[in-house]
């Protein structure tokens, strides 16, 4: 495959992600890092323009996309953010007086992300999410997931007992999160320390059911 074909192909994909309504496109995966998918560590480093950053943000926990050149679609949980001034990638030593060129700060953000599930993009509506078995590429399209990818991504059940919205990223999500039904002839177990909520949350389950 040439340079020319593979760029068209990446440029395919991401389309996708737009026209399939997945999400906001934010960026790449680092070609400067290794992507890693194994069986014991599953970590992949994003690259995001500064522009971006500024305008979108990163955040802790957060729920982020990857499609890979390979036509798999991914979701992953943010685990670190990095922020580096160019003194610090010019390897510039401050001996003598700290660095206050704020121009400095307009580097790239990067983001380390642990993949989480992934479907084949093309059969993403038919599709049940299994754990990530396919490698991901530097250069793979990175975007923002909409609520009902990743709910769909997650295997959250659209019928049951409210349970709540999905929490992530310090934020409350519109995703909610329901208890199936048959899930309620069998045992249920609700932990948490004094004041956590699990009152609150029996009465309203018992309310949803009504």
């Amino acid at each position: 495959m040439s340079g020319f074909e593979l760029k068209q192909r990446v440029e395919a994909i991401r389309q996708k992600v737009e026209e399939r309504g997945l999400g906001e496109v934010l960026g790449r995966v680092s070609p400067g890092e290794v992507a890693s998918v194994g069986a014991d560590k599953r970590r992949v480093v994003i690259d995001v323009d500064f522009d971006t950053y500024l305008r979108a943000g990163a955040r802790i926990g957060e729920y982020l996309g990857v499609v890979t050149i390979l036509g798999s679609v991914m979701l992953g949980r943010v685990v670190e953010v990095r922020r580096r001034h160019v003194a610090h990638i010019a390897h510039i030593q401050t001996l003598y007086a700290p660095v206050e060129d704020l121009e400095g700060l307009k580097t790239p953000a990067q983001i380390v992300l642990e993949p989480l599930t992934e479907c084949p993009i093309d059969f993403l509506d038919n599709c049940e999410p299994t754990p990530v078995y396919t490698p991901v590429d530097p250069l793979s399209v990175v975007f923002r997931p909409s609520p009902e990818f990743i709910a769909k991504m997650l295997g959250l059940p659209r019928e049951g007992i409210l349970l709540g919205m999905l929490y992530a990223g310090g934020f409350e999500l519109p995703v909610e999160v329901r208890l199936p039904e048959r899930a309620m002839y069998q045992h249920v177990l609700v932990v948490g320390t004094t004041g956590a909520g699990k009152t609150v949350l029996l009465k309203n389950m018992a309310l949803s059911a009504i």
